[in-house]
């Protein structure tokens, strides 16, 4: 069992290496505020307002801001390098 914990933590380690290296395609506020979002920071991730509030922007804003970016992920030949890690 200790071996499929270690087999976990690498895979984990490899998808977020991966979703940082993808996210390098977008623009640096698109990039931040999706691994802010989905708790890329290592944490569990804020809410919509707590992250309007650090870069001063709606909650609707913020929304539309994240949208847009995994509108751009998804239509990038990336999206298919996650499917490896997403099943």
């Amino acid at each position: 069992e200790g071996s499929n914990d270690t087999d976990d933590d690498v895979m984990q380690d490899s998808l977020r290496n991966e979703i940082r290296r993808i996210l390098k395609s977008l623009s640096v506020r698109e990039a931040e505020i999706l691994a802010a979002y989905f708790g890329l920071e290592g944490d569990d991730g804020p809410t919509i307002e707590e992250i309007g509030e650090k870069y001063d922007l709606t909650k609707e804003r913020i929304r539309r801001i994240k949208e847009r970016a995994i509108k751009r992920l998804q239509k990038a030949r990336y999206s298919n390098t996650l499917k490896g890690y997403l099943g």
